[in-house]
């Protein structure tokens, strides 16, 4: 597809060559052949340094029209595909000169900064929303972009480029919302790591700040139950079952020692069983396992 753009730029090349003796007897001598420069130099006619100065001159002046349409087309809001072939190159050309100017290259530098600052910025904004309801695959096929351009923009925010800074604040903090719920959906954490991109090294450094928000969330699911007029035990046995013991064990803590008298012989049984779970069946530490002992015969009594 010719648009008025690249028939502008095509007059353009055609007012350049047209202009130079030089250009036009090496552009004739070419044709649609590929040459040497001294084989171009015999049958034009033109000298070998000429020749290769044309040559050089030809490539740049072509290169910096290419990153001009890229850039009005960048600038248009067209997606890569759109922009590849009203460039008349090949997605996979166009990366290559993204690349390129990444690197610094003289002409190119200034595509790869518009399309980090307008492309590469819009799109992610699309993903953090195709995202929520898109697997990974999918939510970059629709936003369009790549994986490595993901990866790249997330590793520039965590490094600390302003431009990319709330792009991996924001995806970093929905990645661990997804892992926080499919721990408490009772995924494992392997699976949790998985299903929400979240890699160890994240998990580890975010550890704290991952349990705190699912003792909450877990608390608020009890608490829920409760105020929907379900007995504690039966609050108490739904959060048991997700097999989540220490945090069952923060919560019976909080709920028994507000609430003690409010606690039937089922409520003290499931607590006990809880503290038997997570201090008892595999003891680590002597002193929470006789203080567990000391309370549960509490309990159970």
């Amino acid at each position: 597809m010719v648009t008025v753009n690249s028939n502008d730029e095509l007059l353009k090349k055609c007012s350049y060559v047209a202009i130079s003796s030089y250009r036009r007897k090496v552009l004739e001598t070419l044709k649609n052949d590929v040459k040497i420069p001294t084989k171009i130099s015999e049958e034009s006619g033109v000298g070998i340094k000429h020749v290769s100065n044309v040559l050089t001159d030809l490539k740049e002046h072509n290169k910096k029209i290419t990153a001009k349409l890229i850039i009005d087309a960048i600038k248009d809001g067209k997606s890569k595909d759109k922009i590849a072939e009203n460039t008349d190159i090949t997605v996979n050309e166009l990366n290559k000169i993204i690349d390129l100017g990444s690197q610094n290259d003289r002409i190119y530098r200034e595509v790869y900064e518009e399309y980090e600052s307008v492309y590469l910025s819009k799109h992610l904004e699309v993903f953090l929303k195709e995202i929520k309801n898109k697997n990974l695959k999918k939510a970059l096929k629709t936003s369009g972009i790549e994986k490595s351009e993901l990866d790249s923009a997330y590793n520039s925010g965590k490094n600390g480029d302003e431009l990319f800074t709330k792009f991996y604040k924001d995806y970093l903090n929905f990645k661990i919302s997804c892992y926080i719920t499919q721990i408490i959906k009772g995924k494992t954490v392997s699976k949790a790591l998985k299903n929400s991109n979240l890699t160890d090294e994240e998990l580890k450094d975010n550890l704290k700040e991952i349990e705190s928000r699912i003792l909450d969330k877990q608390m608020n699911s009890v608490i829920g139950e409760i105020a929907k007029n379900r007995t504690t035990r039966q609050a108490a046995k739904k959060a048991y079952q997700r097999k989540d013991f220490k945090a069952a064990d923060e919560i019976y803590s909080k709920i028994y020692s507000n609430h003690q008298k409010d606690f039937s012989r089922w409520d003290k049984k499931f607590y006990a069983l809880t503290l038997y779970r997570c201090y008892v069946q595999n003891p680590v530490n002597q002193n929470k396992l006789l203080d567990a002992g000391k309370l549960i015969t509490q309990l159970v009594k």
